[in-house]
């Protein structure tokens, strides 16, 4: 089936698709009308070493007791990160107002985000939400918060003072505004899915029309087979009558007449004729005689 059948099926079944879409560009005017505007905060904030020119030139530095220092620090930078994005750390340091996720994108239940840009050594926290001045606090907040939670990762790890990361701030809290979604593209998105589930419905709702009228043709098609066999008249006005057969008056056998066979042919009878010629008055008077004694006149 090309896009030309189903164009054909989708007008043949117009009355199934244009509710359908109908309904589409109801509830895309609806979500138009619905747009909230969103507010993005950021800020980045990285891990450093500051080293005292005396520690750095003496073979045994401090930080070479660090086990966290190991690759720039990598390692310390996943344990932050671990503990920023936990659901506890979510909890203590941000509301129910923010999301770690705009809201054109599916919510994974975070109320804000950590991560490590790639190829920069700094932690970037992320948070969203209809309220700027809710935005903002929650960023400032967990920014304050990652040096906090440095300091406290690298003395469970038995690091020295002398020999632990500190943070520095490299960019401070920016606040932006999302622009919302264009209402002629919410609408046109809605109303495409719209047409597309008509479609399918009109296709599904024509194979089944189609398929009980075509059950159907096979049963009538018995039905008169077997009234003619029985005789049963189908609504023809030239058939015979039927008569009711709870009527058990007999009926006279009908009279044909026949001629027998065996009776011979019986001939007509003639018209006498007159007799010319000598003799002629002798033979009419004994005719006469014997049919009474009456005389010709």
């Amino acid at each position: 089936m090309d896009a030309f059948d189903v164009l054909k099926v989708c007008l043949r079944r117009w009355y199934v698709g244009v509710p359908i879409v109908l309904l589409a560009a109801v509830v895309g005017v609806g979500l138009s009308q619905d747009r909230t505007v969103e507010y993005s905060g950021s800020s980045s904030i990285a891990l450093i070493y500051e080293a005292s020119p005396a520690s750095k030139a003496s073979p045994d530095s401090p930080i070479s007791r660090n086990p966290l220092a190991g690759n720039g620090g990598s390692l310390l930078y996943e344990a932050v990160l671990a503990d920023l994005n936990s659901p506890r750390t979510q909890l203590e340091l941000a509301g129910d107002t923010t999301s770690g996720v705009p809201q054109t994108e599916a919510s994974n239940g975070s109320r804000f985000s950590a991560y490590v840009v790639p190829d920069k050594q700094s932690i970037t926290v992320t948070a969203y939400g209809t309220d700027a001045k809710a935005v903002r606090a929650t960023v400032d907040r967990v920014i304050a918060a990652t040096a906090k939670k440095t300091t406290e990762i690298q003395d469970r790890a038995g690091v020295p003072r002398d020999g632990q990361f500190t943070t520095f701030l490299t960019i401070g809290t920016e606040l932006s505004m999302l622009p919302p979604a264009s209402a002629s593209k919410l609408i046109a998105a809605v109303v495409g899915v719209g047409i597309l589930a008509a479609a399918a419905l009109s296709i599904l709702v024509d194979r089944l029309m189609t398929r009980r009228r075509k059950s159907r043709k096979p049963a009538s098609r018995h039905a008169a087979t077997a009234a003619d066999a029985e005789g049963i008249p189908t609504g023809n006005a030239s058939a015979p009558s039927v008569t009711d057969p709870q009527d058990e008056t007999p009926q006279p056998a009908p009279i044909v007449a026949t001629a027998p066979s065996n009776v011979a042919e019986v001939a007509e009878p003639t018209e006498p004729t007159e007799p010319t010629g000598a003799g002629g008055d002798d033979i009419w008077e004994t005719a006469s005689a014997a049919s009474g004694g009456s005389s010709r006149t």
